[in-house]
């Protein structure tokens, strides 16, 4: 599965307390934000509620029962034990995600380098050989 979270643009809040939970820090503005999972194929398997622009990406994985579909798709067979929940690096779930004996993977990014170290570039192509 991957996992990535949406926000959506909303008009400001005239409530100055609204404001500020909504505010993504982010985005630059005020949103709403709710987490998408899909699989391989781009089938959705995930949907979260709305909830405030200022919520991480990990407190809607724990909030939005996330990781309990999770577990369920374990128990039941649709998701095997050791698969990959593929997100980028705000998804800091890796315990959460160990417990179900799933793994993380986040691909590598550049921040302030030139380029990929060789083990990045193997991994990467290690994770996109599985599709």
């Amino acid at each position: 599965m991957i996992i990535d979270a949406t926000e959506l643009k909303i008009q400001v809040p005239s409530a100055f307390q609204k404001h500020s939970e909504t505010y993504s820090t982010y985005k630059s503005h005020t949103t709403m934000k709710c987490l998408l999972g899909v699989d391989a194929k781009g089938g959705i398997m995930f949907i979260s509620q709305l909830y405030e622009g200022s919520i991480s990406d990990k407190q809607i994985v724990e909030r939005s029962g996330f990781l309990e579909i999770l577990r369920q798709k374990v128990m039941s067979g649709e998701i095997k034990k050791g698969d990959s929940i593929m997100a980028d690096k705000g998804f800091d779930i890796h315990d959460d995600l160990n417990k179900l004996d799933l793994k993380l993977n986040i691909p590598s990014y550049l921040k302030d380098k030139v380029g990929f170290e060789e083990d990045d570039v193997i991994k990467t192509q290690t994770v996109t050989d599985c599709y």
